[in-house]
């Protein structure tokens, strides 16, 4: 494949990628375009003079914002709890637009007709809750949804949520993979939690009884691979190495490291089996990354280096795995900060990505 053909095969996978979209069950609603912005306007004033930054507007949270006060409005009601078991909660009716952010507020107004976006700031501001959710300094974007009742009062609902970087696509790709299932016999000397590292990529080796154990982890790495065992510190947050070594898959041989500390645990033997299994490949196209550097969590799997030369999240699934939680956000010093969570739906045949909070 010459260069020319491999960048133009890049921008088309990226294009279609970047078409596909999000799960949402919402049908679209049509925005009440100049209240909406008159809130936004009114919003981030209010914010700008308590020294506040801008809040972005978020389509996900608009279409959630409009649901709401639609159905208040038919349904005759006013509370941030709905009668439909489906859009019960706020999270549960953001994840229903679309979106997989985990931290969000809601703040609703029933005001008369007239001047809707200045009365409905005024009567947050004066109240404490709501007053809170509109100064929160941590919030990023907003969307907002209004309403008339059947009474003729105006009702607003105003969405915020924390989202350092937008997730505005989504594919599921289940394909073919070739792999290794990869054995390690260790003798452990001293009861303890361990730490396993392949090729850089971290495991949870979980709490070893002393004795001879064997660990298999899956691994789709070639060629000569890195793996260490380490102790895990009385803190939780590093580890000390034990022992470690090079396994060599073009030969199926391994090479052990004969300086490291082996004072907790030894490696006795390592060893590979090809085989070929079925994938969920799962990409995400983002924007607004900046400069973060992107983690994430499959189940309880820490995963870094997830944020491809193109600029989306590629993330490799095993397809035995029953809906797997997915969580995606940014690390920060010692810690990784997850503002999205989603659910890998594979329990009725094609698999599709789903934000959490329809699948609590």
């Amino acid at each position: 494949m010459n260069p020319f053909t491999k960048l133009l095969f890049i921008f088309i996978l990226l294009a279609q990628i970047a078409n596909a979209q999000i799960y949402t069950d919402y049908n679209p609603i049509a925005a009440n375009t100049a209240l909406e912005t008159a809130l936004l306007n009114e919003t981030n004033l209010v914010r700008q003079k308590n020294g506040l930054s801008r809040l972005e507007f978020d389509p996900q949270l608009a279409l959630a914002a409009r649901q709401h006060a639609l159905e208040m409005a038919t349904l005759n009601y006013f509370s941030h709890q709905s009668p439909t078991a489906a859009s019960k909660t706020p999270a549960m009716r953001v994840a229903r637009a679309g979106s997989a952010v985990v931290a969000i507020g809601e703040n609703l107004a029933l005001v008369q007709p007239g001047n809707v976006a200045k009365a409905s700031i005024e009567g947050w501001m004066n109240s404490p809750a709501h007053r809170e959710n509109l100064l929160n300094p941590q919030y990023t974007h907003v969307g907002f949804g209004t309403a008339t009742n059947k009474h003729g009062m105006e009702i607003a609902v105003q969405v915020f949520a924390i989202e350092p970087f937008n997730i505005i696509g989504s594919e599921v790709r289940e394909t073919v993979q070739d792999n290794y299932i990869i054995s390690i016999v260790v003798s452990v000397k001293q009861s303890a939690e361990y730490v396993l590292e392949i090729a850089g990529e971290f495991h949870e080796a979980g709490y070893l009884q002393a004795g001879t154990q064997e660990l298999k982890f899956p691994s789709t790495e070639k060629g000569l691979v890195a793996i260490q065992i380490g102790v895990l510190n009385s803190e939780g947050n590093s580890y000390i190495t034990q022992d470690s070594g090079w396994l060599n898959l073009a030969n199926n041989s391994f090479q052990i490291d004969d300086i490291a500390s082996k004072q907790y645990l030894e490696i006795l033997g390592v060893s590979a089996r090809a085989q070929r299994s079925r994938v969920n490949e799962i990409f995400l196209i983002l924007k607004n990354v900046g400069n973060y550097q992107l983690a994430a969590f499959i189940n309880q799997t820490y995963m870094d280096n997830i944020l491809t030369p193109q600029g989306y999240i590629h993330l490799t699934i095993a397809n035995d795995l029953t809906n797997p939680e997915i969580s995606v956000g940014i690390i920060e010093g010692n810690q990784v900060n997850l503002p999205y969570v989603f659910v890998l739906d594979n329990s009725h045949g094609k698999a599709f990505l789903k934000p959490k909070a329809l699948n609590p």
